[in-house]
């Protein structure tokens, strides 16, 4: 008699990169919660780094998942106020 339940061999394994896919998914809908720009872009960002890291995942198992971007950036990464001239 055994105290805990064996594992099977057979147990499923999840792919790294469906880990990193949902967890820029995750990042995404927090995004869309926030009233605060700046919360929603760092949100945004997180995000990309997640998807990111998804792709490397894919790309070195030898299986490359298409990334579907749900959410995208409605806030500029950058905004300067400085003026360029034209010439």
């Amino acid at each position: 008699m055994t105290l805990h339940q064996q594992i099977p061999t057979s147990a499923p394994v999840t792919d790294r990169s469906d880990i990193f896919r949902l967890k820029a998914l995750f990042c995404e809908e927090r995004g869309r919660e926030c009233s605060d720009p700046t919360s929603e872009q760092d949100w945004a960002e997180l995000a990309i780094e997640w998807h990111t890291m998804a792709y490397l995942a894919a790309r070195t198992s030898g299986a490359i998942a298409q990334i579907e971007v749900v959410w995208a950036i409605t806030t500029p990464l950058f905004v300067s106020s400085a003026k360029i001239a034209c010439a």
